[in-house]
């Protein structure tokens, strides 16, 4: 079982590649890795908060969805 403490070490790592998104294509995976780790928590706890992950990696919701 997955803990808090695994999400926020996944939060951590994507936030620790954003240096190395260095394109528009690279970004769109980084964010894409976001989601499919949210998923995974949301699966693993219903009461998971996307947008606390979301922040914590350091994606901004910008009105017209989260990017990095």
């Amino acid at each position: 079982m997955l803990s808090k403490r695994h999400f926020v070490q996944f939060a951590n790592i994507v936030r620790g590649q954003h240096g190395a998104a260095d394109g528009p294509a690279a970004r769109e995976v980084l964010r894409r890795v976001a989601q499919k780790l949210a998923d995974l928590g949301k699966a693993e706890n219903p009461r998971f908060d996307y947008q606390r992950f979301y922040e914590a990696c350091g994606l901004n919701n910008i009105g017209t969805g989260w990017t990095l």
